[in-house]
């Protein structure tokens, strides 16, 4: 189960549907997902307050508030349609 967290600060580098979050507590990475970084554009020096699930290594961001909007973020199933920790069928491979 993961946790909810709020996170502010300033976005320093964005990678496709991926951005670093540089806050008081450091930087983390952020996870928009494809769906989100088609609704917000985000840019390098953007203040933002992001809304998400914590995982190990980056946060599943949910909300999105920035200059006094807020965004909700699309959630859904990975591209390829397969949820996360099934494996692949082989077959599919070559």
């Amino acid at each position: 189960m993961s946790d909810t967290v709020t996170l502010s600060g300033t976005v320093a580098d964005v990678f496709a549907h991926r951005f670093t979050l540089k806050g008081e507590g450091g930087t983390v990475l952020a996870d928009l997902g494809p769906k989100g970084a088609e609704r917000i554009r985000l840019a390098p020096g953007d203040v933002v307050t992001v809304t998400g699930d914590a995982k190990p290594s980056e946060i599943k961001v949910r909300t999105v508030l920035r200059a006094g909007e807020t965004v909700e973020v699309p959630q859904g199933p990975k591209p390829h349609g397969k949820p996360h920790g099934r494996p692949g069928d082989r077959s599919e491979a070559a």
